[in-house]
């Protein structure tokens, strides 16, 4: 475990595919605090009200995802973590997010699906970034940065 800046613990993911790093990573915060959630890192710049949209959703329901225009997801959130919650999902595909909720209503977890916000996986999806962030639109001080070093 570190910490960030803003003193907030950041938990290591460890060995395994996308699903068993998360879930082990839900499953420690879990221990720590009454909901946990994992954004993605190639999501660097998630609005704030996709973040409270999450923390209100799990006043009532037990998961809250955030669908990525890709077809997977950029944010799950959720107040409790069956074991192989996230086991043998299709990563990295189209099917990501229908494939989660599927399981997730399987295993039956009451589950909100929140605003669709985009992820960084391609060229374009950068270029959207650095639009967005250059007009102000999304507040990302360090991705700015590391955006102004990269070329056009």
């Amino acid at each position: 475990t570190a910490t960030i800046e803003a003193d907030v613990p950041v938990l290591l993911q460890g060995d395994g595919d996308l699903g068993a790093r998360i879930e082990r990573v839900l499953r420690a915060a879990l221990e720590r605090a009454p909901v946990a959630m994992a954004i993605g890192a190639d999501a660097p710049a998630i609005p704030s009200r996709l973040l409270e949209s999450a923390r209100t959703a799990l006043q009532e329901a037990d998961v809250a995802i955030g669908p990525a225009d890709d077809g997977g997801f950029y944010l799950l959130a959720l107040r409790r973590c069956p074991e192989g919650l996230l086991s043998n999902l299709p990563w990295s595909s189209v099917e990501t997010l229908h494939a989660t909720v599927r399981r997730f209503r399987i295993l039956g977890l009451e589950t909100r699906l929140l605003e669709r916000w985009f992820d960084v996986d391609r060229v374009e999806d950068l270029e959207r970034l650095r639009v967005l962030i250059a007009q102000g639109t999304l507040v990302a001080p360090r991705t700015k940065r590391v955006l102004a070093t990269l070329p056009p």
